[in-house]
């Protein structure tokens, strides 16, 4: 039951909800279209572009708190993950995991520069949460957004805008939210990939460090055989050179008899 009613014949209204109108004409679906989307069992996508930066970030922190499953990040940048950290944005992470036992997964990029920063930071967010299942992946597959991923359902994009700000908000700029599947599960399969391929590295790293022990342990193994041999070449010569010298008496008699 209509509460007000107006009526006017007044230009200025009626330009201005005649635009509001367009507005919503122009971002609406075709009634035939949505019918069948529902006939075929196609499920409608939500596509939401965030210019804010503070918007953008509460909605990212807000899919996160939603999750009950599984959150997968991969941070844009080692500052991101640092700034992150001082709002208090893996500590959310712990809680989750502890609370409903979510599974955490955060993909953080190595900083070629200065390769102790990365570690450092690692560090710093597992003494937050040691159950959060942290990789490094090399500088060269580093991105410009910050890709947030919720129980395969949700994904925020998060674009990093001026890495060397100290804010979250300075330093991010667009943010795209989806909870389209085809769009989560195209992220989620970039997300498994670096995630593989951090693990390639990490088993290659292994192996170069046993082969360079190997080296090490040769090393050490020819070096003993070297002073080996040299001491025992040592003594051996040791008692030869007074019997050469002896030998050597004895001919010059033998010689004069």
């Amino acid at each position: 039951i209509a509460q007000n009613l107006l009526v006017s014949n007044e230009a200025a209204y009626i330009n201005h909800f005649a635009s509001i109108f367009e507005e919503l004409w122009k971002d609406g679906i075709d009634a035939s279209d949505r019918i069948r989307d529902i006939e075929e069992g196609i499920d409608q996508a939500n596509i939401e572009i965030i210019s804010n930066p503070k918007e953008g970030i509460k909605r990212a922190w807000s899919i996160i708190k939603s999750a009950s499953q599984e959150v997968l990040i991969m941070f844009s940048s080692v500052n991101a993950v640092s700034r992150q950290i001082d709002m208090g944005g893996l500590q959310l992470l712990s809680d989750l995991s502890e609370e409903y036992n979510a599974k955490v997964r955060v993909l953080i990029p190595a900083d070629a520069d200065n390769t102790s920063t990365s570690t450092t930071i690692i560090k710093r967010a597992k003494s937050i949460n040691p159950h959060i299942d942290i990789r490094s992946i090399v500088k060269s597959l580093q991105t410009r957004i910050t890709i947030v991923l919720v129980d395969k359902k949700q994904c925020a994009i998060v674009e990093l805008k001026e890495d060397t700000e100290d804010n979250s908000y300075n330093a991010t700029g667009l943010t795209t939210y989806s909870d389209s599947k085809s769009i989560v599960s195209s992220y989620i399969s970039i997300f498994e990939s670096f995630w593989q391929q951090s693990e390639l590295y990490k088993q290659l790293e292994e192996s170069n460090k046993q082969l360079t022990e190997a080296n090490e342990q040769l090393k050490v193994h020819d070096k003993i055989q070297s002073d080996f041999i040299n001491i025992a070449a040592h003594e051996l010569r040791t008692p030869i050179q007074p019997i050469l010298g002896l030998s050597e008496v004895l001919r010059s008699k033998l010689r004069r008899t």
